[in-house]
């Protein structure tokens, strides 16, 4: 076999393998994220009083790398607002519905533990966030930002509803 032919199929076979590995991302482990959780107001820290919660409740279910979330939240201001989503954690975009900062969001699997994700409104960016489940599985962190040129950055702690 002559140099040529036999760099070419050292190439393809190094393209082969390598090739999923770089586009797979890992899924969340369904088992620690599916359940409820409940907004810890007290633990959580808002830049502002406008980007407050008064409460939230988000209930997540996990199946392979796909995830479903539903959210009810109370407003500073008393109003209640239901959102919610659904998207795998392959980095593309996926639509939102009934939050009025977003309306795509794309998460990418970091760990079994830990999910980014940015969202969009009206094809600009509109925030991003960094969702992390503790060890045990009781608390799940979020600490995202947002508002005008991601000037909003809040940390909102969730604790599992049992």
């Amino acid at each position: 076999m002559n140099t040529f032919k036999a760099l070419a199929l050292t190439c393809a076979a190094f393209t082969i393998a390598t090739t999923p590995a770089a586009s797979a991302s890992p899924g969340p482990d369904a088992k620690l994220w599916s359940g409820s959780w409940h907004l810890n107001v007290d633990k959580s820290k808002f830049a502002s009083p406008t980007t407050g919660e008064k409460s939230e409740v988000r209930a997540y279910r996990v199946s392979g790398n796909h995830v479903t979330m539903r959210s009810t939240v109370t407003t500073p201001s008393g109003k209640v607002m239901r959102w919610g989503y659904s998207a795998a954690t392959d980095g593309k975009w996926y639509l939102t519905a009934g939050n009025p900062t977003m309306d795509h969001i794309k998460l990418i699997g970091v760990s079994g533990t830990q999910m980014k994700a940015e969202t969009l409104k009206l094809k600009k960016p509109s925030g991003t966030g960094t969702l992390t489940l503790s060890e045990d599985g009781k608390e799940l962190t979020l600490d995202r930002t947002g508002g005008a040129a991601g000037a909003d950055h809040d940390v909102m702690v969730f604790d599992r509803v049992e």
